[in-house]
């Protein structure tokens, strides 16, 4: 261990420096006291110093007094050496910082026995020193929020986490009233449970806890509250320790939603084939009932034009007034005209049946690892057919397809869901604007554009647009404007991490209140064409 011998007598610094050396020390010399100070200044200095009381330049208790004031953390152990024996004079060096002293002139089994106590001590410190970086480390190391409020609720522990959730530096929450920081989560649920874990001695757990991040979005965290022990063995202050589960939620969700897809999916496949079936043979009944009736038609009208010559020719008119009273009763002049009508219509609806159930199988895509060439106006067009009950009754329902579009690669069946997403969504804002309105509708318009080597999707609405307040949220998970039961915040959220994360590309949207909403997709034609996403397109 390194130890400063500050004296201005050199047979003292010599004397010292003998003896010290065998007892496993490496005296560093100073000559008067502002080397000495220079000395315990630099980095990696001596941590125990012998200083003279009376020497050149600064005196031993100036020396204490100044490094105490610039130092205060520092563990430096410094010893006085004095020829004075006033109790006066000792009590002053201590005062000034010193941490003990040795009368000249000096006894060896005294100097190596203070010594030994300063070695002693400033190791103890040293090492209680880097157990505390140690255990800072380990709570900045944690990934989970760790707080701990004493007895007077005042904080005591503050890990980054906790700065990182809540946008609270370290050092404005230490020593600060826990109750009074600005932590964005439901007091009047926390205060109760910590006073409940307070008094029973016992942990209590709070999961799924609602609080607003840094950054104004909704999180989620599992929270247990510890009885934590105060300064005083009788009181109890508590530890916090929480984890954002928020990711975890929204993986959790994803799962049971892309299962619920992948069930809507099989279903909605297999409902189709089995539709598709007598759907094609009542198709071709009525085709063959059409084609036989025109040829019916043919030999009756042939048979009455017939009769009539015959009733002519041969002169037998009661046959040929019976025949036609017999045609005027069962009117078969409506039936020749109307038969064939009933059956065109019928054709009509079993070919609308089949669009439909084409937009449903197509639509059902089976989920694929790899991008396939789709063709987006017949994708889009899938959809609104499927989708039809939800927006006729409240909106017409526009398109404007660029019809030089080439197929673009993606994933159909998630892209479906991301259009389907975003046409509910218009509608619902269309609904919201008109209220109860009778005989009043919007406009809900998709528009396909190219832009050089990405591909455009707009779907915009005429509805009530989305509030300045929320935009910034919209796509956050779990976050929704709608009332409970009529949304789980999830679509948008699900919509843009498909766009963004499964086809390197960006939606973004304006809205202007009461005149509505346009969402645009942005994705590369091809695989590999990656688009940048806005860096505030998130914030």
């Amino acid at each position: 261990m390194k130890v400063l011998i500050a004296d201005d007598d050199m047979l003292i610094r010599e004397i010292l420096k003998s003896y010290m050396k065998p007892w496993g020390y490496d005296p560093i010399i100073a000559e008067n006291g502002n080397d000495a100070l220079q000395i315990l200044n630099e980095p990696n200095p001596p941590m125990v110093a012998i200083v003279d009381w009376s020497m050149p330049g600064l005196s031993g208790v100036e020396i204490c007094r100044r490094i105490r004031e610039e130092h205060p953390d520092a563990l430096y152990y410094l010893i006085i050496l004095t020829a004075r024996s006033e109790k006066e004079h000792l009590v002053s060096a201590l005062q000034a910082g010193a941490n003990d002293y040795i009368r000249k002139p000096f006894d060896l089994a005294e100097l190596k026995a203070r010594l030994e106590t300063g070695k002693r001590i400033v190791e103890m410190q040293s090492r209680l020193e880097n157990q505390l970086k140690a255990n800072e480390q380990l709570v900045n190391s944690i990934n989970s929020i760790l707080i701990s409020v004493n007895e007077d609720n005042i904080v005591m522990h503050w890990n980054r986490s906790a700065e990182d959730a809540f946008g609270i530096k370290e050092s404005e929450a230490l020593n600060n009233n826990f109750s009074v920081l600005p932590i964005k989560w439901n007091w009047n649920t926390l205060s109760p449970s910590i006073d409940q874990c307070i008094i029973t001695d016992e942990v209590v757990t709070l999961n799924d806890f609602t609080y607003i991040d840094q950054k104004e979005r909704e999180r989620f965290l599992n929270i247990n509250i510890n009885p934590y022990i105060g300064s005083t063995i009788d009181k109890r202050g508590f530890l916090i320790l929480a984890n954002d589960v928020t990711e975890q939620k929204f993986i959790e969700s994803q799962l049971m939603h892309s299962q619920k897809l992948e069930s809507i999916g099989q279903l909605a496949a297999g409902i189709a084939h089995e539709i598709n079936t007598p759907v094609q043979f009542v198709t071709d009944n009525s085709e063959f009932l059409k084609e036989s009736f025109d040829t019916i038609a043919d030999i009756l009208q042939y048979c009455e034009n017939t009769l009539r010559q015959c009733a002519e020719k041969y002169s037998c008119p009661e046959l040929l007034v019976e025949v036609l009273e017999k045609k005027e009763e069962n009117d078969t002049d409506f039936l020749l005209e109307e038969i064939p009508s009933a059956i065109s219509q019928n054709l009509e609806g079993l070919q609308k049946v089949a669009t439909i159930v084409k937009a449903m199988k197509e639509f059902s895509f089976p989920a694929q690892k790899e991008m396939i060439p789709t063709d987006l106006a017949n994708a889009i067009q899938n959809t609104i057919t499927v989708a039809r009950n939800e927006w006729k009754y409240v909106s017409e329902l526009e398109t404007e397809f660029d019809e030089d579009l080439p197929p673009v690669y993606c994933h159909p069946g998630e892209l479906n869901q991301v259009i389907l997403n975003l046409i509910i969504n218009a509608v619902h804002a269309i609904q919201d604007k008109l209220d109860d309105s009778e005989n009043q509708k919007g406009t809900i318009t998709i528009r396909t554009l190219r832009d050089k080597d990405t591909a455009i999707i707009q779907v915009s609405d005429t509805g009530s647009g989305i509030p300045i307040e929320v935009q910034k949220r919209i796509f956050d998970p779990f976050f929704t404007t709608k009332d409970v039961g009529k949304g789980t915040g999830q679509g948008l959220f699900i919509s843009h991490s498909v766009i963004v994360d499964k086809h390197h590309g960006t939606i973004t949207f304006e809205s202007r209140k009461g005149v509505g909403t346009t969402f645009t997709i942005r994705i590369p034609i091809m695989p590999g064409n990656q688009q940048e996403e806005p860096e505030d397109e998130r914030e």
